[in-house]
């Protein structure tokens, strides 16, 4: 074939592409018009929260409740499902999709994302009285989300009692409706513990090294050299899973840790939507206010160093608001605090290792902290069809 044929296939290809996705955004957009007629609504900004709506997803179709589900992702897999009562919905790119999301019908809207409606956030909440629900995708306070961040939201389903406290008293700084709450454990923490018990996975012994995203993460608030010289020293594999939010907004940090992989034998990277296979592989578990550090602790009792993160990092968040924080609070029951990175070496790590490993502590604290029963998904769609009426 001749160069001049190869570029017209070529292009031939980029342009049935094109065709196909303007195709796909004009019937999935055609269908945020018409949603009045739907009952529930879900929404999701991609992939990266699978593990918290797959299990309403699955709850809805097996019990025909009908529903939209509104995604930010156009690799979506939930794009894909085939259920004549589950209708996905592509929103769109950019401000396009944002601008669509300010369009949705449904009365009842089901989310994770924190800030919806705030002057400073792309998603502006929807003009026709639509009720927004927040199910909390990660064990932890609103201390370290961005301030205001449920400040819209009319309904939350609480992962555990704990929750409640900043909630009322960021409604009392700011004169706001009470929110209805509901206590009903976490979707996603119900996935990652049914597939541990199927799954039985052996230990491995490594270090998980994982980090928030932005001034709360270790990758940024602290020079990356503490972990070159971890991976020298130390004869375990290490495991790095930065926040996948981190390969949009911390570029510069992970082609660094990218870096690093690329020179050490016994330094990965962790890229996968799921924790499940590097928590399950490791020992120990080193992160800063990500709440990964309780999904480590309570699904496989293992413990968790955990760096502190200057409090001039978190001027964004609620915790600056308030005097209060779950998460200060909490985290010496899962295992050590450390104020500099550096200060982990071989020799910490094996004693927390020791001193902590699977004991009754850890699982104490977690029933004392957390609703869990299994079936969250089903207690959160019954609660939310009973507000729809």
């Amino acid at each position: 074939m001749s160069g001049i044929a190869i570029v017209n296939v070529f292009i031939a290809l980029i342009l049935s592409l094109w065709r196909s996705i303007i195709k796909l955004l004009f019937k999935r957009n055609r269908k945020v018009e018409t949603s009045i007629k739907r009952k529930l609504g879900l929404f999701s900004e991609g992939n990266q929260y699978r593990l918290t709506f797959e299990p309403l997803i699955k709850f809805c179709i097996e019990n025909k409740v009908e529903t939209n589900y509104y995604t930010l992702d156009i690799n979506d897999p939930f794009l894909h499902y085939d259920s004549p009562l589950f209708h996905p919905v592509f929103l769109g790119f950019g401000q396009f999709g944002y601008n669509n999301f300010s369009k949705i019908n449904d009365p009842v809207i089901i989310s994770t994302t924190p800030n919806i409606g705030n002057s400073n956030h792309p998603l502006k909440k929807p003009s026709n009285g639509t009720k927004l629900i927040h199910v909390f995708h990660s064990i932890s306070d609103i201390s370290i989300y961005r301030k205001h961040s449920l400040d819209n939201y009319d309904q939350v389903f609480l992962i555990g009692g704990f929750q409640e406290k900043m909630i009322r008293l960021a409604e009392q700084k700011r004169r706001l409706k009470p929110k209805t709450l509901h206590l009903s454990g976490a979707p996603y923490f119900d996935s990652l513990l049914y597939t541990l018990e199927q799954s039985k996975p052996d230990l491995q012994n490594s270090i998980l090294i994982a980090s928030s995203w932005g001034k709360k993460g270790l990758i940024n608030a602290f020079p990356l050299t503490w972990i070159e010289t971890l991976a020298k020293r130390c004869k375990r594999e290490i495991i790095i899973r930065p926040h996948p939010q981190s390969f949009i907004s911390d570029m510069d940090a992970i082609k660094e840790i990218k870096n690093l992989a690329s020179k050490y034998i016994n330094l990965k990277l962790d890229r996968e939507i799921s924790p499940l296979q590097s928590m399950s592989m490791s020992s120990i578990l080193i992160s800063d206010t990500s709440s990964i550090r309780y999904d480590f602790a309570f699904l496989l009792e293992r413990p968790v160093i955990t760096i502190d993160i200057p409090k001039s990092n978190l001027s964004e968040y609620e915790a600056s608001d308030f005097d209060v924080s779950w998460d200060l609070e909490s985290r010496i029951f899962i295992g050590q605090v450390v104020l500099n990175p550096s200060d982990i070496n071989n020799e910490l790590i094996e004693d927390v290792i020791t001193h902590y490993g699977i004991n009754d502590n850890i699982n104490d604290f977690k029933n004392k902290t957390f609703n869990s029963t299994g079936n969250s998904a089903e207690l959160i769609i019954k609660k939310s069809l009973e507000y729809l009426s």
